[in-house]
């Protein structure tokens, strides 16, 4: 498996194996697993200056196209509105 495909794996292999034992794993376990994935994809993106100019302008929009964690920022915000 590449490492670029590893991470943008969302499952989370130790529930899987962890569930048929009887043990269930909280959501806050598989929340923990994406946000190490997404600090993974943002450690190893290669639009750092193209973030940095964007994170300076103050915009709230447009990094859509550019960053590899623009859907999972997308949710975690809608949650944090809910």
């Amino acid at each position: 498996m590449s490492i670029l495909s590893a991470l943008n794996e969302p499952r989370l292999r130790l529930v899987d194996m962890l569930a048929p034992r009887g043990v269930k794993l909280g959501e806050d376990l598989r929340e923990t697993y994406r946000e190490a994935l997404a600090t993974r994809r943002c450690v190893f993106c290669s639009s750092k200056a193209q973030c940095d100019a964007w994170l300076a302008s103050g915009r709230q929009e447009g990094f859509e196209e550019f960053c590899p964690n623009a859907w999972y920022i997308a949710r975690r915000a809608a949650s944090a509105v809910d």
